[in-house]
């Protein structure tokens, strides 16, 4: 009887544990502070892995002391994290921080890594949050209007960041609009 039970009990703990991270995963991704952060055009593109617009942060940088090069090299090569600072609902300061303690007297943080002075990749996700699915039917057009230099569209991630310091994108914004409402009422459809 009791090798039955640890029978049951060790076929289904990946289960159980897989069901605990979900979770985990879920109650951080609904309890984190919102943020609308502009994106710019990015390549290469990535062909085999079907319909994404594929991007660049356009960090707000903050000026003067963070704005110092030799600050941000701090943070070069290892895990660190971003600094959001709020005004009036946008955000207006981004800076590096040397760990995730000095981290917490942000308003919130991201963790990630820098691999030079003016990236910066997000942990947690496949190429650090920078790609967002599109319809295939419209990505043509999404993509051409992302990458042009002087576009007259403004396109936002809308990102969800825990407490913790883990970041989910949870949509995509063009001219304060939710992409697909968007693409309902100014996308050229092409077949």
């Amino acid at each position: 009887m009791m090798k039955t039970a640890l029978k049951i009990f060790v076929i289904f703990l990946p289960v159980i544990i897989m069901g605990l991270l979900i979770a985990s995963n879920i109650h951080n991704q609904k309890n984190g502070e919102q943020w609308r952060i502009p994106v710019t055009g990015y390549d290469p593109r990535d062909l085999l892995r079907g319909h994404y617009l594929t991007f660049r942060y356009d960090w707000n940088w903050r000026d003067k002391i963070q704005e110092n090069k030799n600050e941000r090299a701090n943070c070069v090569g290892r895990e660190c994290a971003l600094c959001l600072q709020r005004s009036d609902e946008e955000i207006t300061h981004i800076a590096y921080v040397d760990s995730v303690e000095n981290a917490r007297q942000c308003d919130s943080f991201i963790k990630g890594r820098s691999y030079n002075m003016n990236n910066f990749s997000i942990s947690g996700g496949a190429y650090g949050l920078q790609r967002y699915y599109i319809p295939e039917k419209n990505a043509r057009q999404l993509d051409q209007m992302l990458r042009q230099n002087d576009s007259n569209y403004d396109f936002e991630i809308e990102m969800r960041i825990s407490d913790t310091g883990r970041a989910f994108i949870e949509g995509m914004y063009i001219d304060d609009q939710p992409l697909e409402e968007w693409i309902k009422v100014n996308a050229e459809i092409s077949d």
